[in-house]
């Protein structure tokens, strides 16, 4: 009870804080976009993320925290610092830092319910418009490594690491990883859930180019006239399906080894072919740059390369 009462307080401060005077019940549905960035970047919330970080911090230094307790990172040094610090008793906190500051934040209760980890938010969350943090995660153990992937990310962690992208080196961006554990190699396969280790594969599956289904070019609204912007959309039809082994979600490179690392998802899964679909950003569409495409694709890139993710 006590616990409940010191929520609603601090929860109450911060938004008297923010100059957002609501009720309860419509602190998480009528704040704005602006409003929320306003919230998350005012000294009440800086004061709390500092506090429940010194928390969460003492509880893993007395060593009675479960294996999942821990710091936890992705990013690229630049516009992607995710951090996330959690622990049972201390709960998590959550920042987002980039180039121009802080981009996001949030904090509460962590509860673990068979084998996976839900977060109960205290501040707006909206991974959907924009930064955000997914709501559930699994702790995934790989080796002496500790990820945490969000329930939702099973295929793309599954494609990470058929692509070799995963187990990463130094450089993270992709997924939450303990602090330091970078630096360890991964033995063997990770401890994914049961309904996880389908999306493994054995070995790479490679597919022909069979042809071009649909290619077609949009503006972007974020161009100039000095600068105009686009995204071509390109569906293709590669020969392997169901019965070579892919999914839907699935995700397909250039297997040339001067490839770029643009990825094919595939998004429709045949008998023996697959319509995969590929996006890509045109700095001046009225050049009309050419259409290229792979004579070979494969779910192994032949370097891998990070791929940033802007959600989580």
């Amino acid at each position: 009870m006590r616990g409940t009462i010191v929520r609603i307080v601090v929860a109450a401060s911060v938004f008297v804080a923010a100059g957002l005077a609501l009720s309860a019940d419509e602190q998480g549905t009528r704040l704005s976009r602006d409003q929320i960035f306003q919230l998350k970047q005012s000294e009440t919330v800086s004061a709390e993320i500092s506090r429940r970080e010194t928390r969460v911090a003492d509880e893993l230094e007395d060593g009675s925290a479960p294996a999942w307790a821990g710091k936890y990172y992705r990013g690229d040094g630049l516009g992607i610092n995710v951090s996330v610090a959690l622990a049972p008793k201390g709960g998590f906190v959550y920042t987002w830092n980039g180039c121009l500051g802080r981009y996001d934040a949030n904090y509460g209760n962590v509860v673990e319910k068979d084998g996976r980890l839900g977060f109960d938010f205290e501040l707006p969350n909206s991974p959907e418009d924009g930064p955000g943090i997914a709501k559930e995660f699994v702790p995934v153990r790989w080796g002496d490594r500790q990820y945490l992937v969000a329930v939702d990310q099973a295929r793309e962690f599954a494609n990470a690491i058929n692509s070799g992208r995963e187990p990463c080196k130094q450089f993270c961006v992709e997924f939450l990883l303990r602090q330091g554990d970078e630096l360890i190699d991964a033995s063997g396969r990770p401890a994914l859930p049961k309904e996880w280790m389908r999306y493994l594969l054995a070995r790479p599956i490679e597919a022909a180019f069979v042809q071009v289904l649909e290619s077609s070019v949009t503006a972007d609204t974020h161009g100039s006239p000095n600068n105009t912007l686009a995204w071509r959309l390109t569906r293709i039809q590669i020969a392997a399906g169901r019965n070579q082994g892919v999914w839907k979600g699935m995700t397909f490179y250039d297997a040339a080894p001067d490839a770029t690392g643009i990825e094919y998802v595939v998004v429709d899964v045949g008998t023996d072919v697959s319509t995969a679909e590929t996006t890509e950003l045109l700095s001046d569409p009225a050049q009309d740059a050419p259409l290229t495409l792979p004579a070979t694709l494969s779910t192994r890139m032949y370097n891998p390369m990070p791929v940033l993710r802007w959600r989580q």
